[in-house]
């Protein structure tokens, strides 16, 4: 074994076989005449072309399978942190209403309901296509003043979130 690395008789005939497949494949691309001695040499010695299988083609559609479940994931990641800002932003209107429920003028809840939008929009640039209207509102909708009114569309969001998150999974 002190030529190892050479190539040896059997490597040269397997060589050779792999050539004469490939153009063999390439012609049976055009079109030919099946009684002919090319015809009948690609009819029995190499399948019909649509039975080969091209593994570029393959690694592509695994590929695309694959962005798709990683997309899918995504959004269902997104819906969760979505969730997590409905909650967040019910606990700030709660903790920062004043006695008569409306929402303090210098209270965290302004910069929650930009971190809620900035999330849907993340969403949607995710793909998500689902109607979340209550998060939207909680989000950018301006009768929101009051933290009932945060509460109420909270639950609403909440509602939104879980189906939302159930037709992903699908």
């Amino acid at each position: 074994d002190r030529y190892g690395d050479m190539p040896d008789a059997s490597a040269h005939e397997e060589l050779a076989l792999d050539l004469y497949r490939a153009m063999l494949r390439d012609v049976g691309e055009y079109d030919y005449t099946p009684g002919s001695p090319l015809g009948q040499r690609l009819d029995t010695e190499e399948p019909a072309t649509s039975a080969i299988v091209d593994p570029i083609a393959e690694v592509r559609e695994l590929l695309r399978e694959s962005q798709a479940q990683n997309r899918q994931a995504r959004r269902l990641d997104q819906l969760h942190r979505i969730s997590a800002l409905v909650a967040n932003l019910r606990a700030i209107a709660e903790s920062e209403a004043e006695t008569n429920g409306n929402i303090q003028q210098a209270a965290h809840v302004p910069h929650a309901r930009k971190r809620l939008e900035l999330a849907l929009t993340t969403y949607r640039v995710l793909g998500g296509d689902h109607e979340l209207e209550a998060c939207e509102t909680l989000a950018t909708g301006s009768e929101i003043t009051h933290s009932q009114n945060i509460v109420s569309h909270a639950a609403n969001a909440f509602d939104e979130l879980v189906r939302a998150a159930r037709e992903e999974e699908v």
